[in-house]
């Protein structure tokens, strides 16, 4: 998982005094060792696909998911507790405002979160023609 930290996080104290300094945010990798739950698992070739419903109507609209739970031995799941509080605070960071109930990252019972992991078969990308004539 992949996100980008605020550009301020990474400027120095001197650099702040100037309001028009802008630098790219700065790439921070969150990792977390889990296993794979044998609940909700959608990771296969064809994610489960029977057909057109009301979410998915065409096969290229499937998306893959399983969720991965807390491992059992003690110092990953320490580690689990840990990579599950940060993604609550960036769902919290990401959530509408207003809005009590956050869904997508985390899934479960709150006791025993897990994670949602989905994977896009498709991806959707336009190609566009110039058809101007030039004298």
């Amino acid at each position: 998982m992949k996100v980008d930290k605020p550009a301020s996080a990474s400027i120095s104290a001197a650099d702040n005094d100037d309001e028009n300094s802008s630098s790219a945010p700065e790439m921070a990798i969150l990792s977390v060792i889990v296993i794979i739950s044998s609940d909700d698992f959608w990771m296969s070739s064809d994610a489960g696909w029977r057909g057109p419903m009301k979410i998915t109507k065409t096969f290229a609209q499937v998306k893959p998911s399983c969720t991965g739970e807390r491992p059992n031995l003690e110092t990953l799941g320490d580690d689990f507790d840990i990579a599950i509080s940060n993604l609550k605070w960036l769902q919290d960071q990401a959530a509408t405002h207003g809005f009590r109930e956050k869904k997508g990252l985390l899934i479960g019972n709150p006791g025993m979160p897990r994670i949602k992991v989905r994977h896009t078969l498709f991806k959707v990308s336009f190609l566009s023609l110039d058809f101007t004539t030039h004298s």
